[in-house]
């Protein structure tokens, strides 16, 4: 089973990314760690943790060029 998630960019005054961690069945995955990373120097940013539907937010992101990550028990790290 591999893992897959879905993010997305949205502009609201602030940055922030917004998205659901699935697996690939489409099942909702609880207490993924989101990393985000500068592509510049892969310095981690910020982090958050997915809620009991998979849902997570990282807010307040600065304008600039990232990779996120997604680190589970059941996975392990996929980028």
């Amino acid at each position: 089973m591999e893992l897959f998630f879905v993010s997305c960019l949205i502009a609201d005054g602030q940055h922030r990314i917004i998205g659901t961690v699935k697996d690939m069945d489409g099942k909702e995955i609880e207490n993924a760690v989101l990393g985000l990373y500068s592509n510049l120097d892969s310095v981690l940013v910020k982090s958050t943790i997915s809620d009991s539907s998979g849902h997570y937010t990282i807010n307040e992101v600065d304008t600039g060029s990232y990779f996120l990550t997604c680190t589970t028990i059941e996975f392990g790290v996929r980028i």
